[in-house]
């Protein structure tokens, strides 16, 4: 199986139907199969899904919940019914218009094996009217740069206008000019809550946590560094070990052409808690999602090699977890 498309909804009948036939209708050269998670819905969203799924019974995998999990555990339990190689995800009351998207998308992940993940872009649609809502662009090539100048008057605001040389400069401008103690990235086509603010720099200092992510988030690093890489990957095993002890930790290694499974070797034979497993080079997104379907806990927490925690990151994220039950992923 090439790929499994994941969607969690919950009291979402009068939207799951479009979000179902969007991924039914989508044009591909592989398999793939849909795991629908219904949280134990109180409307008719269950009865929908069984629908679609009698006329799409090879392709639907639903599950019903008896009693509601919450956002968080519904997710992961999907995710771990997942045989596909790689995974997308779909929210119940979302749709894709564009029926060749998972082919592109899947296309792009194998053609660069460095990336671990790639998003479309989206937009939003007024359920009541139908019309679409529209964003203000990057760029200020449009009216932005005048609705920033009518609110620079205000002291606390700052107004940067270059040329346009893309979001991560512009991001990095930002970071020279900043001054406060706490750093907030907010694209220009989010709308927070009032309290948003007030609220974060609670849980931050709570939790003593260095960042707070409200949604998912991706990175790359140079990996040519293979000594380096290494000596991170004992340090990185040992510090998972220092900070919490209730855990598993699945290592996978992508076809590692240096030293890595040597390095590694002693501490699996040594320690029940890891778990070992080894594949044909597939890249990132590959040798993650077969991590995940080997994972049994009731949280999920990734680690790439050439990364390391610092102290009482794991326990920190766990408890913020615990008490934010709203919250997907920390």
């Amino acid at each position: 199986m090439k790929l499994s498309v994941i969607v969690i909804t919950y009291n979402q009948e009068n939207f799951i139907e479009d979000t179902l036939n969007s991924i039914i209708s989508q044009k591909t050269n592989f398999k793939f199969e849909i795991i629908v998670s219904d949280d134990a819905s109180l409307d008719k969203t269950q009865q929908v899904i069984a629908k679609i799924k009698e006329e799409n019974h090879d392709l639907i995998k639903p599950i019903y919940n008896d009693e509601n999990l919450g956002p968080n555990k519904n997710l992961l339990q999907a995710i771990k019914r997942a045989e596909g190689e790689f995974i997308a995800f779909c929210e119940g009351d979302d749709y894709w218009v564009d029926n060749k998207k998972i082919q592109k998308q899947v296309d792009f992940l194998e053609k660069h094996q460095n990336m671990g993940l790639c998003h479309t872009n989206f937009s939003i649609l007024n359920q009541e009217s139908g019309q679409l809502i529209e964003d203000v662009n990057d760029g200020s090539t449009d009216g932005s740069i005048d609705i920033f100048n009518k609110y620079a008057q205000m002291d606390n605001i700052k107004i940067i206008h270059q040329e346009n040389e893309g979001l991560s400069m512009a991001r990095n401008k930002g970071l020279e000019v900043a001054k406060g103690e706490y750093l907030c990235f907010i694209d220009n086509d989010d709308i927070y809550t009032p309290s948003f603010l007030s609220d974060a720099k609670c849980i931050i200092k709570e939790n003593q946590l260095d960042f707070l992510e409200f949604d998912f988030f991706f990175s790359y690093t140079n990996r040519k560094n293979k000594k380096a890489r290494i000596v991170r990957e004992k340090k990185n095993i040992q510090k998972i070990f220092t900070d919490y002890q209730d855990l598993e930790i699945i290592l996978v290694n992508d076809g590692s052409t240096d030293s890595s499974k040597d390095v590694v070797s002693k501490k699996v034979k040594s320690c029940k808690n890891i778990k070992y497993f080894e594949q044909s080079n597939k890249g990132v997104s590959a040798a993650r999602n077969l991590g995940v379907s080997k994972a049994s806990g009731e949280f999920i927490a990734f680690l790439d090699s050439d990364d390391y925690w610092t102290d009482k990151h794991l326990i920190k994220l766990i408890q913020l977890l615990k008490r934010q039950n709203d919250l997907n992923w920390a």
